[in-house]
C-alpha cells in the first residue's frame, strides 16, 4: 500500500471506468508518496481536463515536463490540453513545437489536426492527420479525424469512403466505436452516431471523458440523447 505506481495505475484505471472520486483519491495518494513519477502527473492531467478543470491540468503537464523535458508524449499532450480549452492558436503552436522536437513522431500532428479542425481550417486538418496517419497506420483517430473534415468541407463521398477506411481498420487494431459516431454526427446521419455512442458506452470508450469539453461535440449539446449521455458517463 506504499507503492505510489501501483495507486497510480488504479486511479488511471478508474478515470477510464468513469468513476471520477475513487480515481481523485488513488491519484492524491500516488502523488504524496511519490511526487516525482511523470507518468502520475501526466495521468492525473487527464483526470483535472476530464472534469473541466483544463488550467489545472495544463500546470500538472508543465509540471510533469520540469521532470521529464523531453518527453515526446507529455510535450504533445499538453497541447491536446490547450485544444480542450479551446486556445487553438496555443494547441497549434504547442504541436508545431513537439514537431521540431520529435520530427519522426506522429502525435503532435494529431493535436495540430484536432485544433485546425476545431477552428475551421479542414484542408490544414486533412494534411496534419494525414501525416500523423503515415507515420502510425494503427492510428484511428486519424483516419476518423480525416472523414469528419471532409464532412465538413461537404466532400461526402470522400467522407463516406474515409469512414469504410476506419471500419476497415477493425481487422488488424481496435477502432473504437465512439470514433465512428463522431464520423457520422460529422455527417449529419444523427441516428446512427447515437447508435454508435450507445455502443462506446458499452465499451467504456475513453473519448467520452470529453463530451462535455470536445469542440466536436457543440453541434449536439441541445440533443436530448446526448445530455442523457453526459448524465450516464457521470462526467
Amino acid at each position: 500500500d506504499q507503492l505510489a505506481e501501483a495507486h497510480g495505475a488504479l486511479a488511471h484505471a478508474l478515470l477510464h471506468e468513469w468513476k471520477l472520486d475513487e480515481s481523485n483519491r488513488e491519484f492524491q495518494t500516488a502523488l504524496a508518496l511519490n511526487p516525482s513519477n511523470v507518468s502520475t502527473w501526466f495521468a492525473y492531467a487527464e483526470y483535472l481536463v476530464s472534469v473541466g478543470q483544463a488550467d489545472q491540468g495544463i500546470a500538472q503537464m508543465k509540471k510533469a515536463l520540469t521532470i521529464d523535458p523531453l518527453s515526446p508524449e507529455i510535450n504533445s499532450f499538453l497541447a491536446w490540453d490547450y485544444y480542450v480549452k479551446r486556445d487553438f492558436p496555443t494547441c497549434i503552436s504547442t504541436s508545431q513545437r513537439a514537431m521540431q522536437m520529435f520530427p519522426d513522431f506522429w502525435l503532435p500532428h494529431m493535436t495540430a489536426g484536432m485544433c485546425y479542425s476545431a477552428a475551421g481550417q479542414q484542408s490544414d486538418s486533412i494534411r496534419e492527420l494525414s501525416q500523423a496517419l503515415s507515420m502510425n497506420p494503427d492510428a484511428t483517430f486519424c483516419q476518423a479525424g480525416i472523414a469528419i473534415a471532409l464532412a465538413k468541407l461537404g466532400r461526402r463521398a470522400e467522407a463516406l469512403h474515409a469512414l469504410d477506411q476506419l471500419q476497415a481498420m477493425k481487422s488488424h487494431t481496435y477502432v473504437s466505436p465512439s470514433y465512428v459516431s463522431l464520423v457520422y454526427m460529422a455527417l449529419g446521419n444523427r441516428d446512427a452516431a447515437y447508435a454508435w455512442l450507445d455502443k462506446s458506452y458499452d465499451e467504456r470508450a475513453e473519448y467520452l471523458l470529453w463530451l462535455k469539453l470536445d469542440p466536436v461535440y457543440d453541434g449536439e449539446r441541445a440533443d436530448p440523447r446526448f445530455q442523457a449521455m453526459v448524465r450516464r458517463v457521470g462526467i
